[in-house]
């Protein structure tokens, strides 16, 4: 009530250090004042007694992440995964970390994951798109993109990214790519219809 954090220190010291509440509270104080590494430290110490605590390992990896600790942020949010693998942000949060580090490919694993437990939000979808890009996975972005056409999503969908897919198809799918000419025709006549439905889907937008 007050929010005096000393309070929170006198709980933990009169509890024999046994009180992970007072910490959890004390690492939260610290968080919302920016004070991240003092947040941390006392997030550990009440992980000490409890580890089980999904929404404080979150915020523990929040942390880190303003601290630019990718590898550390890394583990706390999959502490939250572990416990609750339904949670979304904490997959998001992973695959930013991750996309830091230019693992692209871990990026778009655990962007996969989020979708399977909300697959309505555009952010999430275009994230995939972005890491399909940087990872050279065609057929995954192109996917994506045709999931964002069909709820008619068409924010941030422009020339621009149809450049970077088929320059993307030209590294992998063509006869140049070391291909035979009939499995390049194949790759050719997906990427034929991709255009013929996209460019059909904004005329009728």
């Amino acid at each position: 009530m007050r929010q005096d954090a000393e309070y929170y220190r006198r709980a933990w010291a009169e509890s024999g250090e046994k009180c992970a509440r007072a910490m959890r509270s004390l690492g939260r104080w610290h968080f919302y004042r920016q004070e991240y590494r003092e947040a941390i430290d006392c997030f550990y110490k009440s992980f000490e007694i409890n580890r089980l605590r999904s929404g404080d390992w979150f915020t523990c990896g929040c942390a880190h992440m303003r601290l630019e600790e990718m590898g550390k942020a890394i583990f706390a949010f999959g502490n939250v995964v572990s416990i609750d693998e339904s949670q979304v942000e904490a997959w998001g949060n992973i695959a930013n970390c991750y996309a830091v580090q230019l693992k692209f490919t871990e990026a778009l694993a655990c962007t996969e994951q989020a979708l399977k437990f909300n697959r309505k939000h555009w952010k999430i979808w275009h994230n995939c798109i972005r890491f399909s890009i940087a990872s050279k996975n065609f057929y995954k972005g192109v996917n994506c993109v045709n999931m964002l056409l069909k709820n008619d999503q068409f924010e941030g969908l422009n020339g621009h990214l149809l450049v970077k897919l088929t320059e993307i198809f030209l590294a992998k799918y063509t006869e140049e790519a070391g291909m035979t000419r009939k499995e390049a025709d194949r790759h050719k006549g997906f990427l034929y219809r991709f255009f013929k439905d996209f460019t059909n889907c904004v005329n009728d937008y």
